[in-house]
């Protein structure tokens, strides 16, 4: 992959998606387009949407995953008891966000991390 982004900011949804990367979507598996089309489920707005790959994501020189509010408190608790990286990408897309060399941060708040937890 030619150019990086410098800066690559990602939400999260309640089922571990992000960057319109959707479990059980084909575009889960795609490592070397910069851009491709996603599908988002049914019930969500603009179902057919472009997305950047993990190949972008991951060739990023910062990437930034944000999780807020009470309604993330459960893929926060999956993503603390699984090793990143050792995820099932297809359950929970978030999982694919792996830097090549780049530094990954984590901001949440204390509704989606849970108050007076470790």
């Amino acid at each position: 992959m030619g150019e990086r982004l410098d800066f690559v900011i990602l939400g999260v949804g309640t089922d571990g998606h992000t960057a319109s990367l959707f479990p059980g979507e084909k575009s889960l598996e795609e490592r070397h387009q910069t851009v491709l089309p996603s599908q988002a489920p049914a019930d969500t707005p603009a179902t057919q949407r472009l997305t950047l790959s993990f190949a972008s994501i991951n060739n990023a020189r910062e990437i930034a995953v944000l999780l807020v509010g009470k309604s993330k408190r459960d893929v926060v608790a999956k993503l603390k008891d699984t090793e990143m990286g050792k995820g099932p990408v297809h359950e929970m897309p978030i999982f694919g966000v792996r830097p090549t060399e780049g530094m990954l941060s984590w901001y949440t708040d204390t509704d989606a991390y849970g108050a007076g937890r470790a």
